[in-house]
């Protein structure tokens, strides 16, 4: 053995792979070899090669503010680990390194348009290469509106006003089991300092009940909820 030392293990080297060796060991000291050890069938094989990355899979799309955020469940890393994941917004026909690199769920894209639908597609990295893409998953994003919440008790009201959206409007509705309001909007002004700021006042009268009140965007976004809240009138 070269460099001589005692420890375990001993690294055999320049072996031919797949052939098969009957290996033997004995010790060495002062006085010279001592006895054999019994023989040991090997056969050395040729390591797995590495592959590039397998497609994520799961995804999960949740929309925000001019942007977009991708839950998955990462491919196999094939032999090399994943270092990066790369998004699609075309479905495929150009792909954008994630930065900074990271290899976990999820990865967030921003820089989008609210209102325009995304068909999104993942793939990973590794030493390798770039991996098969994964299966698209479709997403719009929503500009969701800051909205200060009021309420009043005797008249059975709720008011919304809603700080504007560029390109977004949106209106107030309540909804009590299978029974939906309709509330009316205006625009004002309100004092904030020095500034006259401009905001959109809703107003919904109700009836006794628990109501879910919301906010949702009426034309240049998407639809469903963007701010709800839950009011309770005796």
């Amino acid at each position: 053995r070269s460099p001589s030392s005692t420890v375990s293990p001993v690294v055999i080297t320049g072996l031919t792979n797949a052939t098969t060796y009957q290996i033997k060991l004995r010790a060495v000291n002062s006085a010279g070899a001592g006895a054999e050890s019994s023989a040991v069938s090997v056969t050395p094989v040729a390591p797995t090669p590495s592959a590039v990355p397998g497609a994520p899979t799961a995804l999960v799309a949740s929309s925000g503010d001019r942007s977009v955020s991708i839950k998955f469940t990462p491919g196999a890393a094939n032999g090399a680990a994943i270092i990066n994941h790369q998004y699609s917004t075309n479905n495929g026909s150009t792909w954008t390194a994630r930065s900074p690199a990271s290899a976990s769920s999820p990865i967030k894209i921003s820089g989008l348009k609210n209102g325009v639908s995304y068909t999104i597609k993942l793939r990973a990295v590794n030493s390798v290469g770039s991996g098969a893409a994964s299966a698209a998953v479709k997403s719009t994003p929503l500009a969701k509106p800051s909205v200060a919440w009021s309420s009043s008790k005797r008249s059975k009201s709720v008011t919304a006003l809603i700080t504007p959206v560029t390109g977004v409007t949106y209106k107030l509705t309540a909804k009590k089991g299978s029974k939906t309001k309709s509330g009316t909007c205006k625009t004002v002004k309100v004092k904030k300092g020095s500034k006259r700021l401009t905001r959109r006042k809703c107003t919904i009268r109700l009836t006794k009940g628990t109501w879910t009140v919301s906010v949702t965007p009426k034309k240049g976004s998407v639809k469903g909820p963007a701010r709800s809240k839950r009011y309770k009138f005796k």
